[in-house]
């Protein structure tokens, strides 16, 4: 059942599982031969009881493996239990069996769901009673808590080139409005163009990224001039271009006035 919620088939190393499935419920165990040949058994499996259970698959393991005596090694299994496992590999794998596994794993899904849905209700209802001492909170904890489990589904647009420009500019803590900031410190303006605004934000549109991308641009341009243009103090502006974001330019730069 697990190989079908994983993967949506069973495979040999699925039915193989079973033998720790059994003896995990305790029909038989698994021992290590101490006196091991060269090309002798290095295990054993030991029936410990009759299987009493009803599943198929796992009777058909069970049987298959003690067929002929309660003691087997893999040399016993060798050259026959290939048929017991492709056996059950044909019934696990069919198509009523199938739809059987689906339908009851929907069914406990369904369950989970309620289930949760009904202890955040009550948890609303508790918690605003606790809080606020007024009974009167569970007419409104009821539909608030419907409000929030009810799933809310909608389909966003990818960023444009004009909204990435308004994300380096617009926000209060805007990346262009930190490196303005940093410059003023050594008493230098500094302007972003909107032709390089735009060129910024097509570079990012390019990486397919999102804004992340917005500030791994702007640092491959800005490291130079955050590192050179404190040096000289006759620099009062810098005005970044779009030929400069493109490669094709540099930097507008102005002196102060005397």
């Amino acid at each position: 059942e697990l190989a079908f919620a994983y993967k949506g088939k069973a495979e040999n190393k699925d039915v193989t599982s079973l033998l720790i499935y059994l003896a995990n419920k305790g029909y038989l165990k698994i021992e290590e031969v101490k006196d091991k040949k060269l090309f002798g058994d290095k295990f054993k499996i030991i029936k410990l009881k009759e299987y009493d259970g009803n599943n198929y698959e796992e009777e058909a393991f069970f049987n298959g493996l003690f067929r002929r005596k309660d003691e087997v090694g893999p040399s016993d299994l060798r050259d026959r239990f290939y048929t017991t496992q492709n056996k059950i590999l044909k019934s696990a794998n069919s198509k009523t069996n199938k739809n059987q596994i689906i339908d009851k794993t929907s069914v406990k899904k369904r369950k989970i769901t309620t289930i949760s849905i009904f202890v955040v209700i009550i948890l609303a209802i508790i918690v605003g009673v606790l809080n606020y001492e007024v009974p009167e909170i569970a007419l409104f904890a009821v539909p608030f808590s419907l409000g929030v489990i009810l799933p809310i589904v909608f389909t966003m647009d990818g960023l444009s080139e004009e909204l990435l420009a308004k994300i380096l500019k617009e926000p209060r803590n805007a990346i262009l409005k930190q490196y303005e900031k940093l410059l003023e410190i050594d008493e230098v303006k500094l302007e972003f163009t909107d032709d390089a605004i735009l060129a910024i934000a097509k570079k990012a549109l390019d990486k397919n990224t999102g804004a992340r991308a917005l500030r791994s641009i702007l640092e491959e341009y800005m490291l130079d001039i955050m590192y050179e243009i404190p040096k000289d103090d006759n620099i009062g502006k810098v005005t970044i271009t779009k030929e400069y974001i493109e490669k094709t330019g540099g930097p507008v730069i102005e002196m102060r006035s005397n």
